[in-house]
């Protein structure tokens, strides 16, 4: 897990740096095995830099009585992704692991969101020491895969793994990434009342 005061220190402008301000920030993860690791690494980066998540699931007219929070993290079936997702702004994010049925997994999940007109990212997560030669590999060969049959290559960020004693380096690296799932962010207007707020996306 992220470690908050680490990632904490040497942050002295806080948010206001990055300008990671209201409103609230739908982060979409597709709802594929590989999301069960990243979700907590996501939230708790998230809270490290002073932001509350709360997690919302299936498409946005069930989100009415989802918590109040900075950042909602928008767990679903890359289906309800693809239809609810408002074309040109942010980027839903597909998760990926160093293991052959996650490539496969998040390969499908970009093919059914590009093919429906968003710009998906993937998110790479090295889970164990040693995993970076064999995640980056998966990330070569995704990217190679969608150029061949997409015409396009998605953006990738990975989180790196982290023990106990992981450099600022490291933290650094992890912060940047964790700021850039915020930029791909959906952004709802947290000043409006609440059913102004509900997405007015259509199939």
């Amino acid at each position: 897990m992220l470690d908050a005061r680490r990632l904490a220190h040497g942050q002295a402008a806080g948010l206001a740096a990055w300008g990671l301000q209201p409103p609230l920030r739908v982060v979409a993860l597709a709802q594929l095995p590989a999301a069960a690791a990243l979700a907590p690494r996501l939230a708790a980066g998230w809270m490290a830099l002073g932001l509350s998540c709360a997690t919302v699931a299936g498409a946005p007219p069930l989100w009415d009585d989802a918590p109040a929070a900075d950042v909602w993290l928008w767990r679903a079936d890359p289906d309800v992704l693809a239809r609810w997702w408002p074309r040109n702004t942010g980027a839903p994010l597909v998760p990926l692991l160093a293991q052959p049925p996650a490539l496969v997994a998040a390969y499908r999940a970009l093919k059914t969101l590009r093919l429906q007109g968003a710009s998906p990212a993937v998110l790479a997560l090295a889970r164990a020491p040693g995993e970076a030669a064999a995640l980056q590999a998966a990330l070569v060969a995704l990217g190679r895969t969608c150029a061949q049959h997409l015409g396009w290559r998605p953006a990738a960020w990975t989180l790196g793994y982290h023990h106990e004693r992981h450099t600022q380096q490291e933290a650094d690296a992890d912060t940047t990434v964790l700021t850039r799932a915020l930029e791909a962010a959906w952004l709802l207007d947290t000043d409006a009342p609440a059913e102004a707020r509900r997405p007015s996306a259509t199939c």
